[in-house]
Formats: structure tokens, sequence, C-alpha cells
């Protein structure tokens, strides 16, 4: 939806946590030596990196969904399960003192700084502070609401959460104001309805 390729984007935080995003035309330069997990999102069926071969297979948690919102008749939504292996690859990445993790979707805007917004939130617990990370190393960022939903509900977040990623939502389109056609067209109308009362 977006035609832009953002530079990848790294994160390191008090918390501990050291990501990576990126998307696909990235990875080759992200995936050096110092990454040593990687969470993978893409569409069922999308061929892997051949980089990622040499990857130690518990350290690579894949995981494949499509990046829609609404639940749709021969599409793979994002589900709880999937949300609930993000978090748990985020207890992992916690047990490891020395780690990078990277994170990657198709192009690194939106399931994957959606899960990168899970992580910290989980691990910091300040659902604002989360997401202006995430947008501060990756201002193309626009994190799937579906996964955040989820996410707040087993985090027990009280919507806090999903709203902070709403809010951050309404300031890019006050900066794009031409993506919300887009998003309609793509069935993601919700993610744009009422970010004029927010902004």
């Amino acid at each position: 939806m977006l035609q832009r390729t953002p530079a990848a984007g790294m994160l390191k935080i008090k918390n501990g946590l050291d990501l990576v995003i990126c998307g696909l035309p990235e990875i080759d330069g992200a995936l050096d030596e110092r990454v040593t997990h990687v969470l993978s999102i893409l569409d069922p069926g999308t061929e892997e990196p051949a980089s990622f071969a040499g990857l130690a297979a518990a350290n690579l948690l894949r995981l494949r969904f499509h990046d829609v919102i609404e639940e749709l008749p021969a599409i793979d939504a994002p589900a709880a399960s999937h949300i609930a292996a993000i978090l748990e690859f985020g207890g992992m990445l916690a047990a490891h003192e020395k780690h990078r993790a990277l994170i990657h979707c198709h192009m690194g805007i939106s399931r994957s700084t959606a899960a990168a917004i899970i992580l910290l939130a989980d691990h910091g617990g300040d659902a604002e502070a989360a997401v202006a990370h995430v947008s501060e190393i990756r201002p193309v960022a626009w994190p799937n609401l579906r996964m955040v939903e989820l996410a707040d509900k087993l985090l027990a977040l009280d919507q806090r959460l999903v709203r902070a990623v709403r809010r951050h939502h309404a300031k890019a389109l006050l900066r794009r104001p031409e993506l919300k056609e887009a998003f309609i067209r793509h069935g993601r109308a919700r993610e744009v309805e009422g970010l004029e009362e927010i902004a």
C-alpha cells in the first residue's frame, strides 16, 4: 500500500530489548552477525529469504498471516495465537542478555511495527512509549490495528495500547491524507475512521 521502502530501523531501549525492524528488500543489509533472533512475518506461501538458512531453528519464529484487520474468506487474519507466539518470543529475548532481534514483514511497515510495539509494551508496560520508540526509528510505521487490539486484550492493557496506536495513525494521516482512500480500498477502513477527532 505504501510505495516507499524505508531504511531499516534499530532500537535499543532501557528495558533491554535490542530490535531491528525492516522489510524484505532490506533483509540482506539488516541480517548481520549481530542478529541472534529473527521474527519473520509474511503472507502464507511467500518464499522465505535464503539468508535464514543459517539461523538456529530455536531462534527463528516464523509467523504466516495476511496484513489485514478483519476476518475475510480465504484470508489468514492475525489471530490471538500469533500474538501469544510474539509474546513468547519476547520472553525468550528477555532471557538472553546478549541479543539482537530482527523483526520483519513484507515492507516493514504494518505487521513488523505492530509486533515491535507489542514486545515493547509487554516489557516496558508503557503503551505511549512503545509506540513513540517504534515510530521514531520507523517513521513510515503503520501498525496493524488488529494485532494491536488482540495484544491489548491479552496483556489486559484496558485499551491503552489501542489508543496509543490510534493516535499514531491520526498523526500519520495528517502528514499523508491521501492514504485514507488507499486504506479504505484495501479493506482497512476501520483504521482510518474517526481519526480526525483523535488528531
